[in-house]
C-alpha cells in the first residue's frame, strides 16, 4: 500500500515517514528535513529582500517580469510562483537590501507588488 505523505503526516500527525528500498527501511524522512531543504533551495537565510508580485495567469506576464529583473541587472536568489485566486503570484528573492527601489521599478513597469491585504479574506 502507497500512503501519500501529506495525508498520512497530517491526518495521524506523524512527524517522520519512513524511507523504504524495497521491504527495507533505509531512512528516516522528518518534517526538519522537509523544512531544511525548503530553505536551502530557496536560499531563505541568505542576504536579500523577499518580493510579491501578483501577476494575470499567462506566460507573457511572468516574461515581462523576467526580462525586466535580467535587464535591470537584479540578482535573483529563487522565485516561486503559485496561484492565488484568479491569477499567480510570484515570490522574489533578490540578492538586495534595497528593496524599496526594487518595489518602485516594477511598479513603474506596471506591475502589482503585492501587499498584506492582497492576501486576507
Amino acid at each position: 500500500m502507497i500512503f501519500s505523505p501529506r495525508r498520512t503526516t497530517g491526518a495521524l500527525a506523524l512527524g517522520a515517514l519512513p524511507v523504504v528500498e524495497g521491504s527495507r527501511v533505509v531512512g528516516i524522512l522528518t518534517k526538519a528535513d522537509v523544512l531544511a531543504a525548503l530553505v536551502e533551495t530557496l536560499d531563505i537565510e541568505g542576504i536579500g529582500a523577499r518580493i510579491e508580485v501578483l501577476l494575470p495567469r499567462d506566460a507573457a506576464s511572468l516574461r515581462k517580469l523576467v526580462d525586466l529583473i535580467a535587464d535591470q541587472g537584479i540578482e535573483v536568489r529563487s522565485l516561486v510562483l503559485a496561484p492565488h485566486r484568479d491569477r499567480f503570484v510570484a515570490f522574489l528573492r533578490f540578492m538586495t537590501i534595497d528593496a524599496p527601489a526594487v518595489k518602485a521599478t516594477l511598479r513603474n513597469a506596471g506591475f502589482t507588488v503585492a501587499e498584506l491585504e492582497d492576501f486576507l479574506d
